[in-house]
C-alpha cells in the first residue's frame, strides 16, 4: 500500500512549538467547554415538546417500563406536541433508540445518587445533558485538534476553526438541551475520523480492525439519529469496500449492525414494527382528536404552517432568516474550499479529499430531499438554526481547510474573517440558554416587517366591553356559576341567571357573600355595539354606589370598560363535560393614573370565550399588578354549573374517516 502524503507544513518561521500550539488549544477548548457549562445552568430544563418528547420516553422507560407517556405527560410543564396515538396510547414521534439509551443513564443515576427526573427535574436533566452532550462535546474538540494537526498546513487555520467548532456553529447552544442534532455531528466525526485514519495513515496503522469497525459502528449510530445520513452509512460502507473489502466485510459490518440492529430492537419494541412513529407523519396516528382536544398536526400555527414556496426556503435556508450563511457567515468558506479542491486536485490526501467530496454530495443531496418535502417547509420549527442540516457541520469544517490555509497566507486576512467569525459566534450565544427559539435574525426581520410567519387573530363581527360574550335569545333562559378559589376563605360563587325579553335582558346577580340578589336589565342594543358595562347595566331597586361598582368593575375586567381584542383560539378543560371546550381568548388592559398622585395601577382581564355555554365565556381571569407589573391581586373565576352545556361535536370527524380509509 501506497505511503499517503503527508500535508505540507507551513515553514515560514511562523509555526509555533507543540507545546505553545496545544496551550493555545487547551485555552480554545476551556473557553468553549465554560459557554457550554454557563448556558446549561442558566437553561430552563423542559423547554420545548421537542425534547419533553424524549425526556418523555425517558421516564416512562425507567418509571413504568413502557415507551407510552400517557401518564408523565399529565404532569404540569411536561405536555408536548411531538407524541402520536397509537393503539389508545400516546407516544413519543422520535425514534426509540436514543431515549432508550438515555434512559438507561437515568436508571444508573437514579439507582447511586437517587435523583428523580420528575421530582429534581433541574438538576438531574443537567447532569445528564452533561454525560450526554457536554462530554461528548469535549472529546469531539480534542479530536477536532488532532485533525487540524495533521490536515491544517497553518497554525491560524487550526486556531481559527477550533474556534468555529467551539462557539462558532449553532452545535453549541444545542448542548443545553436534549436533541439528536448533537449526537448525530458527534458520531458522524468519530466515523470520519476513523474513515481518515484507514485512508491516510501509515499501512501498519491503516490496517488495524479497530478503525473498519468504529467507521462502520458510528456511521450506522449516526444513521439512526438522522434519517437522511443512511447516505452517508452506505457511501461510507462502499468507499471502505473499494479500499479493503476483506476488512470492512470482517470488522466494519459488525460494528454497524450494533447501532441498526439496536435501533430496529428499540422500534419494534415500541411501535410493534420496523417502522419509527415519524415515518407516519399524515397519518391517523398523528391527526387524532382526544378528550376534545385535536392534534396540533391537524392545523399547525407559526411557521410550522408551510406556506413558503420552494425557491423562498431554498433563500431563507440559505442567506435568509434561517440561513447556513447568513447566520454562520464562516460557512462561506466551505463552498469556496470545494472550489478549490476542483482547482487544486493534489491538495491534501486522498482521504481528506474524498471526505471532503463526500460532504459537498450530502449537501446537495440533503437540500433537495428536504426541498422535495414541501408539506414540511418549516425549516425545523422554533428553532434557533436549520438543525436538520447540523450534523454535516463536520463535512463542513473539513471542507473550510484548504479555504483558511490560503486566506491565511495574507496578513490582513483577520480583517476580513473577523467579522464573519464575530457573526457566527453571535449567532451560537445568542439562543444559548434555549435553542428552541426564532433566530435573532428572524425576530429582527419579524420586527422591520420584512416576514410574517405569525397566526392571524380570530375574526369577529361583534365588539365587547364586557367578558359576557353572548345573552339569551328572546324567551329563552340561562343561567351560569361562576367560582373563585380563595386563600383561608371558602370559595366565592356568583349566579348569573339571564331572562331574554325583545328589547333586554333581566339579569340576576346572586353572590355568595351577599344575602341578597341583584336585578339589572341589559339593552340588547347596547349590548350589540358594545357599550360600556356601567352603560349597559340598569340595576332594579335600590343597590348602593359600592355593589354597583364591585359589579361593573367584575363584569368589565377592571376599574373602567375597555373593548376586548380576540387573541387566539385555546382548548380548555372544565368540569362542564368530559371534552375540553375549544374557545377564543379575549383580553383587555388598563393603565390606571390616579389624579391624586397615588400609586399607578395595571389592570389586565383574559376571558375564554366559548358559543357552547351561556352567556358564552367558560372562564375569566383578572389581574392587577403594580407599575411595574408585580402582580397585586390575582381571580380566577371557573364557570362550575350551567344551564345548559353543548354536547362535544368533532370538527375532524371527515377528515379522520378518510385517513381510516
Amino acid at each position: 500500500m501506497q505511503q499517503p502524503a503527508p500535508i505540507e507544513k507551513d515553514h515560514s518561521g511562523n509555526e509555533p512549538a507543540q507545546s505553545v500550539r496545544w496551550s493555545a488549544y487547551t485555552l480554545i477548548i476551556t473557553i468553549s467547554l465554560a459557554v457550554v457549562l454557563v448556558g446549561l445552568f442558566r437553561a430552563e430544563p423542559l423547554s420545548s415538546g421537542n425534547d419533553r418528547s424524549r425526556w418523555c420516553t425517558v421516564w416512562s422507560l425507567v418509571e413504568r417500563k413502557t415507551y407510552q407517556i400517557d401518564e408523565i405527560m399529565q404532569q404540569p410543564g411536561w405536555d408536548t406536541i411531538d407524541k402520536v396515538r397509537h393503539e389508545g396510547h400516546f407516544y413519543s414521534t422520535k425514534p426509540a433508540l436514543f431515549p432508550t439509551l438515555v434512559a438507561g443513564i437515568y436508571r444508573i443515576l437514579n439507582a447511586t445518587t437517587g435523583l428523580d427526573l420528575l421530582r429534581q427535574t433541574e438538576e438531574t436533566t443537567r447532569v445528564m445533558l452533561i454525560i450526554v452532550n457536554v462530554l461528548p462535546f469535549l472529546f469531539t474538540l480534542l479530536l477536532w485538534c488532532l485533525l487540524l494537526e495533521k490536515y491544517a498546513s497553518r497554525f491560524y487555520t487550526r486556531l481559527f476553526l477550533l474556534t468555529v467548532v467551539g462557539i462558532g456553529t449553532l452545535l453549541t447552544p444545542f448542548c443545553v438541551t436534549l436533541n439528536n442534532h448533537t449526537v448525530a455531528a458527534f458520531s458522524l466525526l468519530l466515523a470520519l475520523y476513523a474513515i481518515l485514519r484507514i485512508k491516510d495513515a501509515a499501512p501498519e496503522e491503516a490496517q488495524r480492525p479497530r478503525w473498519y469497525f468504529l467507521a462502520g459502528f458510528f456511521a450506522a449510530f449516526t444513521c439512526t439519529n438522522e434519517l437522511p445520513a443512511a447516505l452517508f452509512g452506505i457511501i461510507s460502507f462502499l468507499l471502505l469496500v473499494r479500499h479493503d473489502w476483506k476488512r470492512t466485510a470482517l470488522y466494519y459490518v459488525p460494528g454497524a449492525i450494533i447501532p441498526l440492529g439496536a435501533f430496529f430492537l428499540a422500534t419494534y419494541l415500541s411501535t410493534g414494527g420496523i417502522k419509527p412513529f415519524y415515518m407516519y407523519y399524515g397519518t391517523e396516528k398523528y391527526l387524532f382528536v382526544h378528550n376534545g382536544i385535536p392534534s396540533y398536526w391537524f392545523h399547525p400555527g407559526g411557521i410550522d404552517k408551510s406556506t413558503d414556496t420552494p425557491l423562498q426556503y431554498l433563500w431563507h435556508c440559505l442567506i435568509g432568516h434561517h440561513g447556513i450563511f447568513s447566520l454562520t457567515p464562516v460557512f462561506l468558506l466551505f463552498p469556496y474550499g470545494w472550489f478549490l479542491l476542483r482547482q487544486q486536485p493534489a491538495w491534501g490526501t486522498k482521504g481528506s479529499r474524498q471526505i471532503a467530496w463526500i460532504g459537498c454530495g450530502l449537501t446537495i443531496f440533503l437540500f433537495l430531499f428536504y426541498l422535495s418535502r414541501t408539506e414540511n417547509y418549516n425549516y425545523g420549527g422554533m428553532t434557533a438554526g436549520l438543525r436538520w442540516t447540523f450534523w454535516l457541520i463536520p463535512f463542513w469544517i473539513l471542507a473550510m481547510i484548504p479555504a483558511a490555509d490560503r486566506f491565511f497566507r495574507q496578513a490582513n486576512f483577520w480583517l476580513v474573517i473577523s467579522p464573519l467569525l464575530i457573526v457566527s459566534i453571535f449567532s451560537a450565544l445568542y439562543p444559548l440558554q434555549s435553542p428552541w427559539r426564532h433566530p435573532w435574525l428572524f425576530q429582527w426581520m419579524t420586527h422591520a416587517g420584512l416576514i410574517d410567519y405569525s397566526d392571524p387573530a380570530p375574526q369577529v363581527n361583534f365588539e365587547r366591553q364586557t367578558w359576557l360574550q353572548s345573552l339569551p335569545g328572546a324567551g329563552q333562559t340561562g343561567w351560569a356559576e361562576f367560582t373563585r378559589e380563595r386563600l383561608y376563605r371558602e370559595p366565592q360563587t356568583i349566579r348569573l341567571t339571564a331572562v331574554g325579553g325583545e328589547e333586554d335582558v333581566e339579569l340576576t346577580i346572586k353572590d355568595s357573600d351577599q344575602s341578597e340578589p341583584i336585578v339589572a336589565r341589559i339593552s340588547r342594543g347596547l349590548f350589540a355595539r358594545g357599550a360600556a358595562v356601567d352603560e349597559l347595566l340598569k340595576f332594579s331597586g335600590d343597590v348602593s354606589s359600592e355593589r354597583r361598582t364591585a359589579i361593573i368593575s367584575w363584569l368589565a375586567g377592571g376599574p373602567k370598560s375597555s373593548y376586548f381584542r380576540v387573541r387566539d383560539y385555546r382548548y380548555l378543560h372544565s368540569g362542564l363535560r368530559p371534552e375540553a371546550f375549544r374557545c377564543m381568548r379575549a383580553t383587555h388592559s388598563l393603565l390606571i393614573r390616579p389624579d391624586d398622585g397615588g400609586p399607578i395601577r395595571r389592570y389586565y382581564c383574559m376571558a375564554w370565550w366559548t358559543e357552547d355555554v351561556p352567556f358564552g365565556v367558560v372562564r375569566v381571569r383578572q389581574v392587577s399588578s403594580d407599575a411595574r407589573g408585580v402582580p397585586l391581586t390575582e381571580s380566577v373565576w371557573q364557570m362550575t354549573a350551567a344551564s345548559q352545556v353543548a354536547e362535544f361535536v368533532n370538527p375532524f370527524a371527515d377528515q379522520l374517516e378518510k385517513n381510516e380509509d
